[in-house]
């Protein structure tokens, strides 16, 4: 915008609308707070009062309350200091921490898997809690963040029960098996041999070997 002497005074927040032929307030529009006693819509639906526009222009610029702190949310929100984008950063720091943690307990998982190691115990009590636990104790002196889940006691929700530790297993079995598929439809030939026996259930255990 421009004044008489023909320098120029930069309005951010000023726009025009080519289909309505009107000028509007681009801050108001977006960020006024419609609900206050002393809002009115002119800004936001816009002024062809050509006349006196330059009038208006410094009136609603200098002595709109409603203006001034909607020019403040504006600025907020530019330096990423919504509520928004809090939520945002907390939904991603929690996300990360739970990320780590499954990890962890993942990786847990397969060193015992490995070694034919049982993961519980016999009894649900602290002298016989089993490996998995065990480890879970031991890493959490190394890594604060099982440190952080073991000691925070209004989150009952720790991921180190059995009937978790039996989905681990189960979701990382599937994925081993997808490797393995995808490793066998890129060989031209292959061979497979069975072996089964009984367990002391007298249920029957199939092995399943490619080479």
């Amino acid at each position: 915008m421009s004044t008489k002497m023909g320098s120029r005074i930069p309005r951010t927040w000023l726009c025009y609308s080519v289909i309505l032929d009107k000028v509007y307030c681009e801050v108001c529009w977006l960020f006024a707070n419609r609900r206050n006693s002393s809002f009115t819509p002119e800004w936001i639906d816009g002024i062809n009062d050509w006349q006196h526009l330059s009038q208006k222009v410094k009136l609603h610029e200098q002595n709109s309350l409603i203006h001034l702190e909607a020019k403040k949310l504006r600025t907020v929100w530019l330096k990423n200091g919504t509520i928004d984008k809090e939520l945002e950063t907390q939904i991603s720091n929690e996300a990360k921490f739970w990320r780590d943690i499954l990890t962890r307990i993942i990786k847990i998982i397969l060193t015992l898997t490995a070694g034919n190691k049982a993961l519980r115990g016999n009894e649900c009590k602290e002298y016989s809690e089993g490996n998995f636990l065990r480890l879970v104790n031991l890493l959490a002196e190394f890594y604060p963040v099982l440190q952080t889940l073991l000691n925070n006691k209004e989150n009952h929700i720790k991921y180190l029960s059995p009937t978790i530790q039996n989905e681990l297993i189960g979701i990382s079995g599937s994925c081993l098996q997808e490797i393995i598929c995808a490793e066998i439809r890129q060989c031209s030939c292959f061979a497979i041999i069975m072996d089964s026996t009984q367990d002391i259930t007298k249920i029957e255990q199939v092995s399943v070997i490619i080479r």
